[in-house]
């Protein structure tokens, strides 16, 4: 109790710089305690000469009017995902979803990060004619696939770094969120609302691989920059992610004997 209150003293500078940013997230949203996450680190760690006001879905634009509110200097800042500028451009898809390479969101992220994916995220900003810097952080786990009732502002050199290194920081913080929450609403639903949970089949992940490939060769075909940014992730995730494949222990056969519980394959 102590350091939360410690951390809430930190006073706002009369000269501090004051962004207004909004998320694309419902207060009770597990993407709106992210977005507040970032914004808690960057205003500790500014010591009062940067503070972010923070508004959720809906109280100046709608979710999915975040980015270009931002582009238009309607807010300062925003916290949404890249996907949702689909229908500005079908390559945006490459930068907030999967699996299309074999890569996991982390490896993808790492791509962004490592591996040259960035400069394409910046290029396609450009295409897309939106004034914006972006700072990414956290690797989305994989989503259910359903429910079936059957079965950047103008500040001094170091507070530009505290917006970017904040949101590597928060990139943990969101990831370990992640992990408590989901795995507590997972057990939720099935100890507490008896949903059975499946593993989707292997032959519905084959389809949607197929469908993928179907896909991207017309995305390729008719984007030179969608192929030339799918190019960049494939090159990274070949090496990477065969890392990963080739490296990484067997963790789900540890997890079986520890608990003595067969897991769904």
């Amino acid at each position: 109790m102590a350091a939360q209150a410690q951390t809430a003293a930190v006073a706002v500078k009369p000269s501090a710089i004051v962004m207004k940013m909004q998320g694309a997230w419902g207060a009770k949203d597990i993407f709106n305690e992210m977005a507040e996450d970032y914004v808690k680190r960057v205003n500790e760690m500014s010591g009062g000469a940067l503070h972010i006001d923070y508004l959720t879905a809906g109280a100046v634009v709608k979710p999915f009017e975040v980015t270009d509110a931002v582009s238009k200097g309607v807010r300062d800042a925003g916290h949404t995902v890249a996907v949702y500028w689909y229908g500005k451009s079908k390559v945006a898809s490459l930068f907030g979803s999967g699996p299309i390479t074999g890569a996991n969101a982390e490896q993808t992220l790492g791509w962004m990060m490592r591996g040259g994916g960035y400069a394409y995220y910046e290029e396609l900003q450009k295409q897309l004619g939106l004034n914006l810097k972006g700072f990414l952080a956290f690797p989305m786990p994989t989503q259910p696939l359903g429910w079936f009732k059957k079965t950047p502002p103008k500040t001094a050199a170091e507070l530009k770094a505290i917006l970017q290194y904040a949101a590597e920081a928060t990139s943990s913080a969101n990831t370990w969120t992640a992990q408590d929450n989901y795995s507590k609403d997972l057990q939720t639903r099935i100890t507490k609302d008896k949903v059975q949970v499946s593993r989707t089949p292997k032959a519905v992940f084959d389809a949607q691989i197929k469908a993928r490939d179907t896909v991207t060769a017309r995305l390729e075909a008719e984007d030179p920059f969608f192929k030339k940014v799918l190019a960049s992730q494939k090159d990274w995730a070949r090496r990477v992610a065969y890392y990963s494949f080739f490296n990484d222990a067997d963790y789900k056969s540890a997890f079986e004997h520890v608990f003595k519980t067969k897991l769904p394959s």
